[in-house]
Order: structure tokens, then C-alpha cells, then sequence
């Protein structure tokens, strides 16, 4: 290319240049300069000088700033910049009601951060003018103090939202003359007494309602707080509810204000009747959020609430039920506010005193509180039918000394020293046992029945002692100590004569006395756990306590044939927790007078004609349980009553198997040849059955492999070879979903035993590649 057509290049691309800088001026023709927008942060009023504003137009002083629109007045106001303020809006009065983008005046921007100095000036301004006819249209007729933004918000509003009590204390010198503007709500249908309650009251040390994001108002400071000021303007603040359908009550309290609950409260004690659009008062929402305060605020906030809960009229409040049946204790501890779910307790423990003597006085009154307590504890429910009680005791993470309290404030009369030391003793004299005391119960909840039968005194259960001290096992048998247990359950856990005396002699009460009426039978109630007492005895592998128990309740007299597929909280029967708990029979030494423990054994499986075939939350039934844990002996029992059992499989579509291929919990390979000749008996189709693969196309010998269970895959290879040697053969051929079969795992996989290797060689012999072909 020659010089003229370089030079009309570079000429090109400066006429290019300069139209692209033009374009950019233009652009910026509409937005604040920079150089006002420094003046207005910093407050320069040089800039508001005649000879400057000649020189830059007026026009310019009028421009706002991109997106969020603010004029030099918003911006020197939210800077605290009072003399710039001032002197702007004396040459540009019009600036002074202009709203930005947020909607927001230069009154609201000074509201959130500005100083008193500035809403001073402000104010003085907006006092002695009007709205002139030349202002923006954006500008309306409304006072200032009415005057709202995009939110709804008045300019009280944002001080409160933003904790700036010193510009919301200067504001109100004007509001108080309109107490109604305290009830206009915002967009939220928040009034500023919301705001006040969810942003300016403290919870701090010792007695102060009030703080900011920059200090600490003065607790000596003699200026009225800003909180009496806002009640005492217009007490009916108090009773408006936002969109939420909250109060400012409700909203002090969901946020932990606890000072600001109390005076409320203190002052307008008839707000605790507000309810919100869920029927959920205060105390619903209290919440003291103690994980946010330091060492010293949390001893105060305890304090406060405390006080808060001795207020006459509060205590009803504790059995208030919203509209998903919680009371205000089922929300403190399903949001796991536990300090709070603690105070509430104790209120129960000191509502309803415990008689060390019951003697002392007449019980009616103490009893008539003791079972509105138990009744907020222990009897009330949700909608999902869970008691306080249940969550409690469910919970993994509850904290123990929430269970203590729990179990104080349900305890019934206390146990005299006299009377535990007999029951302990076991001297069951007259003398120590009558009237209401009988039903008393020691520290950890055990009353006299349990206590008996820890210490495994016999002769209390004899049907002379019953006689004689007429003990009232209608109450009895249904008391629960501090683990939730009754003494049924107690019972169930014990190998003991005493054990076996209180069982039977429970169930001839119940069927004589209690049956036909629609009291639940104790044998159906749950401790903590969600176990029964037949759980119970599950869990311990005490299986001569089951089997009396199966016997009693589904034998040809049974009360109860269905007991056996009760479940817990995790969806276990008795068959799940022996596949799970149990230990193996021991046949041999182990007897209860009724039969020798063979005949145990067959009882409790034999009744679980529905339980063999329910599923845990696992998905498992309890033959796949006894598979996870290697219980042969269980799986061998339960096949041999319902042989179809065996053909259920897990969510992995794994069988009996299947699973026992994958477990490490057993050892003992020659049991398999137990259940396996077993089922070869029972079952047709036995063939098809074993080389079904489960949902990934492995067989059980795939997973044998996986597992390094190398006994397990032998005793499989050797079993089919001597029945069938063809289907070892297919057993070995088949591929699972990912491509692999037998041989390819044995390939990959270089810790196999050198006797399995050979055993799959033999029934399966690997193919190898002819000479001819490999030339």
C-alpha cells in the first residue's frame, strides 16, 4: 500500500475516533458530572458558587445520577453534608421534594444516614414550603412526613429500618403532632412501631430498649426513649398486624427483643390476645437467640424471659394451639430453641408443685395442675399427631437437661425417702404403702414397679402382696420413668422370676379389668425409642420373656394376635430387631418351666404371619435384615414357616442371597447348606432363582467376588456342581450390566484364592487360542 492510501487510513480512523468520543459526551449530556457528584459527597459548596454555576448552566445542577437517579441534594444529604444541603436547596428549591429511582426524597435519603444537622435543615425547609407548580412531575402534593417511596416507606419508616434512632427522634418532633402517620404501613403493611421492634430494640446489658449500628444510646440519658414517645403518641400501633399478620408484639418476639416484649406487654398487657392469620400468639414466636449474644447479654435475656413468663395470662398462652395444632412449645423445639423450650418447662415444673408427702395436704388442687401440665406434655398434639413429649424424646440432639425438666414437669407426686428405701429393700409392710403415695415416683420417674422388679423382688408380685396392699395397676403399669419406659418394659428386658411373675399377672389385670374398654393395653405403649415392651424384649435377645409375652397375647386365649407387626419409629417389628439385635439360640441350659427354648422359638416366628413380609425404612423385611446381619439361624426359622418370604428383595433388587454375598457378619459358610438344602425342598424354580441377578445384573456370585467373600463364592461353585454342573457353568457366564462376568472380576482381582481360581477352571475351563489360529 502507498502513503496516500496509509495517510487516508489514519485520517479515517481519527474521523472515526472523534465521532465516538461526540457520541460519548452526548451520552453523558443527561447524567450528573463528576465533578458535581465529588462536591456533593464531600460537601464543597464551591461549587455552589454564582460564578461557577454561570459557568456551568443550571441545567447541570438539576441532572441526576445514573440508575439509581439521585440529585446532588440525596447525595450530600445521605453524606451528612448540612451546609451543602442547605445552600442547594436555597438556589435549586426544586431539589428539594424530587425523588430518586427508589422512590425515595432527599428527606428519606438523610432518614437512613444522615444527621440530625441535616433533617434539621430539611425539615425547616419543607415547613415553610409548598410543592411550587414548576417542580418534576414525579413530585407530588403529600406532606413530607406522609411522603412514601417505592416501599412504602415514610421517612420515619427508614430511619427505623436503618437503627437511626438520632434521625428518627428529630422526625418525630413533627410526627408527634400526627399521631395517624404512626399507623400508616408500608408496602409490608409494617407501621413504624414494626420497624422500631425488628431494628432498634437491643437486648443489651443491663436495662437499654435501644441501639444503633453506631453506638449505644445512654442508659443515664435523661431524653425520654424513643419507645415511650411512639406508644404513648398512639397506643393503637400496638394492635396492627403487617401483611404477615404480626404485631409489633409478635415481631419483638420472633426477633428476640425480649426488653421490648416485656414493655409491651408490661404497659398493654391485653396484646398477648392478638393472634396472627395462623392463630399463633407471642409466645409462638418468641425466640431468644442466645447463640448471637455475648456472656452477659444471655443472663440478661434468660432473666428478662423469665419475667416475661410469670406475667399474669402468659401461662394459658403455653396451651394455645395454632392452626397445625403446635403449641408454643412444639415450635420452640422443632426450631431447636432449647433455652427457650427449657424455661417454658420449668414454668410447667413450678405450675404444677410436687408434694414430697402427699399426705401433707389435700392433692385436688396440685393434682387438678399436674394434669394440665401432663396434658400440654404428654397429651396434646399436632396435626401431625406428635406430642411435646414425642419430640423431645425422638430427638437425637435434644439436649439432656431439656429431657430432665421434661421429666419433672410430667412427674407425678414425689417419692417419700421412706417409701423408695422399702421398695428398694423390697419390705412391702402396709405401713409404707397407702393412699395416693402408692402412685408416687422417685427422681428418675421409677415407681414402686419398677423399682420391685430392678431388684428382683419376687415375692411383690405375689398375688398375697397384691391382695393385701391393693396396689392400683390400672395407674402403675402405665407410668413412665425418665427413659420413657414403663414397667412393662423394665420387665421385658429382665430374665428374671420377678419378670415373668408381673407379665402374667399384667395381662390377667388388663384382661379381666380393662378389656372391652378403649384404654390402650400397655403392652402397645412406646418408650422414647418408639419401642414396645415386646421391642424390647427383641432388642435384648430375651426370648423366653417374648415368647411368654407372644403366647399370652396370640396364643388361643390372645387378647391381641396382631402385636407382632407393631412397629417403632423406624418401621421395625420384633422380627427386625431380632434379625438385627438377636443373639443366636441357645438351645441347651435355658428353660422357664413352660417348655424348652426350641418351642420359644417357634412361637414368635410362627405368629408373624404379616410382620415376615413388612419393610423397615430401609426397605427391608425381616429375612433381608437377618441377611445384612448374617443371621442364618433367623433367616433359616422364618424361611422354614413362610418359605415364599425369601422371595422378596430389596430397593437394589437383591435377595436373601443376594445380600448374605455382600456380608461381612457371619463366618460360618456350612450354614448356608442348611438353608440351602432347605429351600431346594420347599421351593420350585429353586434353579431360576439363584441365577437371578439383581438390579445392577449381578448374581450372588458377582457380589461374592465384590466382597472378597471368597467362602461364600466357593461353597456356591460347589454346591451347583454337584446338583447340576451346567448351571455353574451359567452361573459363571453371566455378565453383569457393566460387562463383567465371573472371569473378568477373578482377572481383575489379584488377591483370589489359588482353590478358587482352580474350582472355576474346572467347571468352567477358560478357552484358549489354537496354535493354527495364532499363526
Amino acid at each position: 500500500m502507498d502513503s496516500r492510501g496509509t495517510r487516508a487510513l489514519c485520517e479515517a480512523a481519527n474521523i472515526s475516533n472523534y465521532q465516538r468520543e461526540r457520541e460519548k459526551e452526548r451520552s453523558m449530556e443527561g447524567y450528573l458530572q463528576s465533578s458535581m457528584f465529588r462536591a456533593a459527597v464531600k460537601g464543597d459548596t464551591t461549587m455552589l458558587q454564582n460564578s461557577v454555576i454561570e459557568e456551568q448552566g443550571e441545567k447541570k445542577y438539576l441532572l441526576r445520577t445514573p440508575d439509581l437517579g439521585n440529585c446532588i441534594v440525596h447525595i450530600a444529604a445521605r453524606h451528612r453534608n448540612m451546609i451543602f444541603v442547605e445552600e442547594a436547596i436555597g438556589r435549586f428549591p426544586d431539589l428539594l421534594r424530587q425523588k430518586n429511582k427508589n422512590g425515595n426524597t432527599p428527606l428519606h435519603e438523610a432518614a437512613e444516614l444522615g444527621s440530625t444537622g441535616t433533617i434539621n435543615v430539611l425539615l425547616t425547609h419543607l415547613r415553610s414550603t409548598q410543592p411550587s407548580s414548576s417542580t418534576s412531575t414525579t413530585v407530588t402534593g403529600v406532606p413530607h412526613l406522609w411522603e412514601v417511596n417505592n416501599e412504602g416507606d415514610s421517612p420515619l419508616h427508614v430511619a427505623l429500618r436503618s437503627s437511626n434512632l438520632d434521625a428518627a427522634q428529630e422526625l418525630f418532633t413533627d410526627v408527634e403532632a400526627h399521631p395517624q402517620i404512626l399507623v400508616v404501613k408500608n408496602n409490608s403493611g409494617e407501621t413504624p412501631l414494626h420497624l422500631y421492634a425488628r431494628f432498634c430494640a437491643g437486648v443489651v446489658f443491663p436495662q437499654n430498649l435501644e441501639h444503633d449500628n453506631i453506638h449505644i444510646v445512654n442508659v443515664s440519658d435523661r431524653k425520654p426513649k424513643l419507645i415511650d414517645r411512639l406508644i404513648k403518641a398512639n397506643p393503637s400501633a400496638i394492635f396492627e398486624h403487617d401483611t404477615e399478620g404480626l404485631n409489633p408484639l409478635m415481631t419483638a418476639a420472633q426477633y428476640g427483643h425480649v426488653l421490648l416484649v416485656h414493655r409491651f406487654l408490661s404497659d398493654h398487657t391485653q396484646s398477648m390476645e392478638c393472634r396472627d392469620q395462623k392463630g399463633r400468639n407471642f409466645l409462638h414466636y418468641l425466640r431468644l437467640r442466645l447463640a448471637d449474644l455475648k456472656s452477659r447479654d444471655k443472663d440478661h435475656t434468660v432473666w428478662i424471659c423469665k419475667k416475661i413468663l410469670e406475667i399474669p395470662g402468659v401461662n394459658s398462652l403455653t396451651f394455645s394451639r395454632d392452626e397445625d395444632g403446635n403449641t408454643p412449645l412444639h415450635l420452640a423445639i422443632m426450631d431447636r430453641d432449647f433455652d427457650l423450650a427449657q424455661l417454658i418447662l420449668q414454668l410447667c415444673v413450678e405450675f404444677a408443685p410436687k408434694r414430697r408427702y402427699p399426705d401433707e395436704l389435700s392433692l385436688a388442687a396440685s393434682n387438678d395442675k399436674l394434669s394440665e401440665t401432663k396434658e400440654l406434655i404428654v397429651r396434646v398434639k399436632n396435626n401431625k399427631g406428635k406430642t411435646v413429649f414425642d419430640l423431645i424424646t425422638a430427638g437425637p440432639d435434644i439436649p439432656e437437661n431439656i429431657k430432665n425438666v421434661m421429666n419433672e414437669a410430667i412427674m407425678g407426686t414425689r417419692m417419700n425417702e421412706e417409701m423408695y428405701k422399702a421398695a428398694t429393700d423390697g419390705d412391702f409392710s402396709p405401713q409404707y404403702f397407702y393412699g395416693d403415695g402408692v402412685i408416687s415416683q422417685a427422681g428418675d420417674g421409677s415407681n414402686i414397679i419398677h423399682i420391685a422388679l430392678q431388684h428382683d423382688h419376687a415375692a411383690f408380685f405375689l398375688e398375697e402382696a397384691f391382695e393385701e396392699l391393693k396396689f392400683p395397676l390400672h395407674t402403675l403399669i402405665y407410668q413412665k420413668d425418665s427413659n420413657g419406659d414403663t414397667p412393662m418394659h423394665i420387665a421385658a428386658r429382665l430374665q428374671s422370676h420377678s419378670a415373668f411373675l408381673f407379665l402374667k399377672r399384667s395381662f390377667f389385670y388388663w384382661r379381666v379389668n380393662c378389656r372391652g374398654t378403649l384404654r390402650i393395653p400397655p403392652w402397645k405403649v412406646k418408650n422414647m425409642r418408639g419401642h414396645t415392651p415386646l421391642h424390647e424384649a427383641a432388642c435384648t435377645s430375651n426370648y423366653i420373656i417374648l415368647s411368654v409375652m407372644v403366647r399370652i397375647l396370640c396364643g388361643p386365649d390372645g387378647v391381641d394376635s396382631i402385636s407382632m407387626s407393631d412397629i417403632n419409629d423406624d418401621g421395625e417389628t420384633v422380627l427386625h430387631l431380632i434379625a438385627r439385635y438377636g443373639k443366636k439360640l441357645d438351645f441347651a441350659g435355658r428353660c422357664l418351666n413352660e417348655g424348652c427354648m426350641s418351642t420359644y422359638e417357634y412361637d414368635f416366628v410362627r405368629e408373624s404371619s404379616t410382620a415376615v413380609y413388612m419393610r423397615d425404612i430401609d426397605g427391608l423385611t425381616p429375612i433381608l435384615r437377618a441377611a445384612h446381619s448374617g443371621q442364618i439361624w433367623l433367616i433359616r426359622s422364618i424361611s422354614k414357616q413362610y418359605p415364599q418370604s425369601i422371595y422378596t428383595r430389596d430397593y437394589k433388587g437383591r435377595t436373601v442371597l443376594h445380600i448374605l454375598s455382600t456380608s461381612a457378619m457371619y463366618n460360618d459358610v456350612n450354614e448356608l447348606e442348611g438353608i440351602s438344602y432347605l429351600w431346594k425342598e420347599q421351593l420350585s424354580g429353586m434353579t431360576k432363582f439363584l441365577l437371578s441377578p439383581d438390579h445392577d445384573g449381578n448374581t450372588l456370585l458377582h457380589l461374592a467376588l465384590m466382597h472378597r467373600n471368597f467362602e461364600v463364592a466357593q461353597y456356591f461353585i460347589t454346591s451347583f456342581s454337584k446338583d447340576e454342573n451346567s448351571i455353574s457353568k451359567e452361573l459363571i457366564a453371566i455378565r453383569n450390566k457393566a460387562g463383567m462376568s465371573i472371569r473378568c472380576l477373578i482377572t481383575r482381582t489379584s488377591d483370589i484364592p489359588q482353590n478358587l481360581m482352580k474350582l472355576i477352571d474346572q467347571v468352567s475351563p477358560a478357552k484358549v487360542m489354537d496354535d493354527k489360529v495364532q499363526g
